[in-house]
């Protein structure tokens, strides 16, 4: 049997971060990232959809998303929703296809000998992998766990129930991965902050095979980048990196800076540019730094190891800052 994993969609979430018109367009995104699945699984005669928790961002979502959920997978011929810590009031009325999980509780698809176990938040506090073994094992077929939550390796294997399993699809952490040799992360379809670098997308199984491959397919990445070398204006980005005007960018800036660097203004002139970059000044104030320098007091000498340090990388350039910073304040007192 066929299926496709995936999860913490989020479909609804707000993104506060972003300017209006990029919220709206992200959250579409979300849409259009679960829409391709169901292409996927269409196109390629998959049977089954699981989907691993917080497939909406609210506990309670919209009755027009609920709609444009369930007519988006109407045509798919079983989809598995667990309910997760961002959507566990969630409520869908019956179809033939939809089998949400209401707790703790398994699903049983005879013709292809499967039982699919799941576990649903019903509250703000994550149920208990101990509540499992009221759960019964299919013997002779394949056994399937959906589960949400932030688990380690050894969570499952201290479970004798889930070490029957032939495969646990996990959900709620947003980067993909793998927990022994049958559990995995799918990860969310797309990131959602600068937390979430690196590829995002699904997965595609075929059981009892266990023939198991993570395929990306976000529309937008983010990145982090770090410059060590001294920028006095957005230009000096822009011909330093190749930005994608799709991606976003947190880019930290841990060179020297002119004492007048307006990263403020860099970002407003870049966002012009049609680029997403975020600027975090971490950088070494030059004037600052020459104007203590030239107060030739005992905090001169140690000035100038502390640079020597950060010239050599011997020291964090943070370190630095957090020395003119004390010292500044002990000038102002």
């Amino acid at each position: 049997m066929k299926f496709l994993q995936s999860g913490d969609y989020h479909l609804g979430r707000s993104f506060f971060s972003m300017p209006p018109h990029l919220a709206k367009i992200r959250r579409e995104e979300l849409w259009q990232a679960l829409e391709g699945q169901v292409k996927i699984c269409l196109e390629n005669q998959i049977d089954y959809l699981f989907i691993t928790g917080d497939l909406f961002d609210k506990e309670k979502p919209s009755l027009k998303n609920l709609n444009r959920f369930l007519d988006l997978v109407q045509d798919l011929p079983h989809v598995l929703v667990l309910r997760g810590n961002h959507d566990y009031q969630l409520s869908l009325p019956p179809r033939d296809n939809l089998y949400v999980f209401q707790g703790t509780e398994s699903f049983d698809f005879p013709q292809d000998r499967l039982r699919v176990h799941g576990q649903s938040w019903q509250g703000p506090q994550a149920p208990k992998l101990e509540d499992l073994t009221d759960l019964e094992v299919l013997e002779g077929g394949v056994n399937i766990c959906l589960l949400h939550g932030d688990f380690k390796k050894k969570d499952l294997e201290d479970q004798t129930f889930l070490q029957a399993m032939n495969y646990l699809a996990l959900g709620h952490i947003h980067k993909p991965g793998k927990l022994g040799d049958r559990a995995y992360y799918a990860g969310s379809p797309e990131p959602f902050d600068s937390s979430d670098l690196g590829e995002r997308g699904y997965i595609l199984g075929d059981l009892p095979q266990g023939d198991i491959q993570f395929i990306p397919a976000n529309a937008r990445s983010y990145h982090r980048i770090e410059i060590e070398d001294k920028l006095d204006l957005a230009q000096d980005l822009l011909d330093k990196l190749s930005l994608n005007h799709k991606d976003f960018y947190q880019v930290i800036l841990k060179g020297p800076v002119d004492s007048n660097l307006r990263t403020d203004l860099m970002e407003d002139y870049l966002s012009q540019q049609g680029y997403q970059v975020q600027l975090e000044n971490r950088g070494l104030d030059l004037g600052r730094i020459q104007a203590y320098q030239e107060r030739g007091d005992v905090f001169t000498d140690l000035l100038k190891q502390v640079l020597e340090g950060v010239e050599n990388k011997d020291l964090d350039p943070l370190y630095l800052q957090e020395l003119l910073s004390i010292y500044g304040e002990s000038l102002e007192e």
